[in-house]
């Protein structure tokens, strides 16, 4: 009936808000799910429900941490029930192929979390080496700056020295030589 299609549509339409609240998603869709059995009974709405289970199984897996992914999962998996309960298709022995999927694609959100964390973590890494690399390479600049300034300052002081000692030598000679007038030597 059309109402029955409006209840379902009902019902899968908080899966639009799963990537903000996967968990609130999950206790709505669990909430509409025994409420929708309960009004319209037994009827065929797997079709539409079951991939929105396994789509908000899944973000719940990718968004939150552990205790919340864990009220979530719970979540899913009593609408999961409820919708097993109510459809005819499903039945209680459907449940035991769609309570598995439903934690293979809780499982897969999980992993996706795992991964994109590792990789966050390894991008700020690389950015710490490359800003460590770029602080090292400037002080190795500044090293090579202040020992080839020292290596002047010191060729400078033992040339001034040289110049000191040898003007000083002709002072002398020059002192010695006075009475002679010999300023060769100096």
């Amino acid at each position: 009936s059309a109402a029955a299609l409006v209840g379902v549509l009902v019902m899968i339409a908080p899966a639009a808000w799963r990537s903000r609240a996967p968990v609130g998603v999950a206790a709505v869709l669990a909430v509409v799910t025994l409420l929708n059995g309960a009004i319209f009974g037994h009827l065929v709405r797997c079709g539409p429900t079951l991939p929105v289970f396994f789509l908000v199984a899944f973000a719940i897996g990718m968004k939150c941490d552990r205790r919340r992914a864990a009220a979530g999962l719970a979540l899913c998996a009593a609408a999961a029930i409820a919708e097993g309960l109510y459809d005819p298709q499903i039945g209680a022995q459907g449940l035991v192929f769609v309570l598995p999927v439903l934690a293979g694609f809780f499982a897969v959100g999980r992993l996706v979390r795992a991964r994109t964390r590792t990789a966050q973590a390894l991008r700020q890494q690389s950015a710490e080496l490359r800003r460590q690399r770029e602080q090292t390479a400037q002080l190795a600049v500044l090293a090579d700056r202040a020992r080839v300034s020292a290596d002047l300052e010191a060729t400078l002081h033992a040339q001034l020295g040289d110049i000191a000692a040898a003007a000083a030598a002709g002072l002398d000679s020059l002192g010695s030589g006075a009475g002679t007038g010999d300023a060769d030597p100096a």
